[in-house]
């Protein structure tokens, strides 16, 4: 007995069951993927403001001094420090190394264009925190401080979302910013931040 071959329309039909199948393989893979990598977006945002505000927490409360009011370049980077009671988007300070104080460390925190930026977010700016070390009066004019380090967080911070606010003494400041992980096939995912903090040392 012979047996019958596939007729076209078994062989078109068998066709377009896998070509079904495929695609709901392909999305159900591509959901996966989505959901892990937007996961890990927000978890390595978050790890990089925590870094930023545990390391600023530590250095501001033993700080002596905040550089309110100054507008001009530091080591080549710009701040527009606000004045005491006002809101900006860039504060210098200034932190003993020791106890009672002989140096002092500058530190520098703003937002600068990212120098590669991604297409799918060119106006988020990078959080970038200088700092130089060894200094031996807490009032240096910021202008004239070089040789110090620069480091970049790995977080990027929309147009117009950090936000420095000064204390009316120039004692206190307070720091709120949104930042996102640079997206990730198409995702992007905000975090908002906050902290609060008094200089223990103010001059």
């Amino acid at each position: 007995m012979k047996r019958r071959g596939n007729t076209l329309i078994e062989v078109l039909a068998s066709g377009a069951l896998m070509v079904l199948v495929l695609g709901i393989v392909s999305s159900a893979t591509w959901m996966v993927r989505g959901s892990f990598y937007g996961r890990t977006a927000r978890l390595e945002a978050r790890q990089e403001a925590r870094k930023l505000l545990a390391e600023l927490a530590r250095e501001v409360r033993s700080g002596g001094r905040i550089f309110s009011g100054f507008n001009g370049t530091m080591d080549g980077q710009s701040y527009q420090v606000p004045a005491p009671g006002q809101s900006g988007d860039s504060v210098i300070f200034a932190s003993p190394e020791d106890d009672p104080p002989t140096r002092w460390t500058v530190y520098g925190l703003s937002t600068r264009p990212d120098p590669n930026p991604d297409p799918q977010n060119p106006l988020a700016r990078q959080v970038v925190l200088y700092r130089r070390a060894g200094l031996v009066t807490v009032s240096p004019n910021p202008a004239l401080v070089t040789g110090g380090t620069l480091r970049v967080y790995d977080c990027s911070v929309p147009p117009d979302n950090f936000t420095v606010t000064v204390g009316p003494l120039s004692d206190s400041l307070s720091l709120e910013m949104w930042s996102e992980k640079r997206p990730i096939d198409g995702l992007s995912h905000l975090q908002q931040h906050s902290l609060h903090l008094t200089l223990r040392n103010s001059q």
